[in-house]
């Protein structure tokens, strides 16, 4: 009897042991420090980020989550998402690969000025057109030459690397994109015998294009979208300037583009 009660005893203490180490195991995994970045200084958006703008500091263990971006080489060379202040955690929704950024947020704004036009589908790359992209505009004009009276047309890439700042529609709610509606749509059925009806206030036709440009851009825009006609030319991200002097149809005088080849659109000298 007096063995057993022993052996309990020790049973008991063994568990307790046990418990008590695992106890201090938890307590001491949930408050062991832990190495985290913060940033160094403040920054902008679009910044790219440098190891001499990160700072390691220690947290506990219980205090980090998924959140938290760990990985220096997940930072480096990225850049943040949106303006960041001195002391403030590295994120992983605060740090992200340069092409991802809104190039609205980035722009240096301060010599900058807003201008509308108005825009149809067939000149506006049939409306697949949104905020952010970066377009070229050309300017179509028919004109009549001064010394036989004959009617010439020309046209001419006459802006580049232009952001656009909104697509409206003609009650001024932001336009969007019908091959972004029928891409999200796909696969979508409504069931047999119901109607869809959209109530997006997005569902004006496309009307008009606000882009953001410097004042004598902002000028040259108004003049020529009251003369003429503009169309715009999508880029590709990779899309490379082109300098081109414009392209001349039927008979012409001295145009905006110089003097032309009407049917090769390339420089002919002036005698």
């Amino acid at each position: 009897m007096k063995r057993k009660r022993i052996l309990i005893i020790i049973i008991e203490f063994v568990l307790l042991l046990t418990v008590m180490g695992g106890i201090y195991y938890y307590t001491q995994s949930e408050i062991a420090p832990t190495k985290v970045f913060i940033f160094n200084s403040n920054m902008a958006t679009g910044e790219i980020i440098t190891k001499d703008k990160l700072a390691v500091v220690e947290l506990p263990a219980s205090a980090i989550n998924a959140n938290f971006l760990r990985e220096q080489e997940k930072i480096i060379g990225n850049v943040v998402s949106t303006d960041v202040t001195e002391g403030q955690y590295v994120l992983t929704d605060l740090v992200t690969e340069e092409n991802n950024v809104d190039k609205l947020k980035t722009m240096d704004k301060t010599k900058l000025r807003l201008i509308s036009f108005p825009v149809e589908m067939d000149t506006s790359l049939s409306g697949d057109i949104e905020k952010g992209d970066v377009i070229d505009l050309v300017y179509l004009s028919t004109s009549s030459n001064i010394q036989t009276g004959e009617d010439f047309t020309y046209s001419k890439i006459f802006l580049s690397n232009i952001v656009v700042w909104s697509v409206n529609t003609e009650d001024g709610y932001e336009y969007s994109s019908k091959t972004d509606a029928n891409n999200a749509d796909e696969g979508v059925t409504a069931p047999a015998g119901t109607e869809t009806i959209s109530m997006t206030e997005s569902d004006g036709k496309l009307a008009s294009i606000t882009v953001a440009v410097t004042g004598p851009q902002a000028e040259q825009i108004a003049a020529r979208a009251m003369s003429g006609k503009l169309q715009i030319l999508g880029r590709f991200p990779e899309g490379e300037d082109v300098e081109s002097t414009g392209y001349t149809v039927n008979q012409y005088s001295d145009v905006y583009a110089g003097n032309v080849d009407p049917e090769k659109g390339v420089v002919k000298p002036v005698k």
